[in-house]
């Protein structure tokens, strides 16, 4: 009997706090103005703290660089990397950004030196951590016209910090299921003067 009467209260609390949570939902939903105020914080030339993860020596490589993101008449997001290698050379890739209103997420695409699209992302904004998370579109498509499947298992955050700073983080997968890092971009300092 005290079962009974403890799930019955507790059902009668659970159907008058729903629509308070419903509502709380609603407002929280995040909007194409918001996306944009994101875009804004990142727009400019930052300069960039890089981590990347040498599997051969099981450390990561620490290099400095620079990122520049632009908008595209679209209101796509060009990010822009230059990033000093080990051996001197400077690395050169890009990527672009965007919030489709449509699906109400993230897309992003990931190039290679060569131009050729490597990765191709879709997620949503994360309130709890103050970031993007995308993952893998899982469908087919085409590159260079040859069918693919998108399998490469990266993962992109981008995680933004109450001082204007944000990072790019890249996660492959392992075998127990978790992520590590992989490459980790601190963009650091805004409107830094071009070289």
């Amino acid at each position: 009997m005290k079962k009974t009467v403890f799930y019955l209260m507790a059902a009668m609390l659970l159907a008058w706090a729903a629509p308070t949570g419903a509502n709380a939902q609603k407002t929280s939903e995040f909007t194409v103005a918001d996306a944009n105020s994101l875009f804004k914080k990142m727009y400019g030339t930052h300069r960039v703290k890089t981590m990347i993860w040498q599997p051969e020596k099981q450390q990561f490589f620490e290099a400095a660089g620079s990122v520049r993101y632009s908008r595209n008449d679209n209101n796509t997001l060009r990010e822009e990397f230059a990033i000093e290698q080990p051996d001197g050379t400077v690395l050169r890739y890009e990527g672009m950004l965007r919030y489709d209103v449509a699906k109400q997420q993230f897309e992003s695409v990931q190039y290679d030196a060569a131009g050729n699209a490597t990765i191709i992302l879709q997620g949503k904004w994360d309130p709890n951590f103050a970031m993007i998370q995308l993952e893998p579109m899982k469908r087919q498509w085409k590159l260079n016209g040859k069918k693919r499947k998108q399998d490469t298992g990266l993962y992109l955050q981008y995680f933004f910090f109450d001082d204007g700073t944000f990072k790019k983080v890249l996660r492959s997968p392992e075998d127990a299921g978790d992520t590590s890092i992989a490459y980790e971009y601190h963009c650091v300092q805004h409107n830094i003067a071009t070289r």
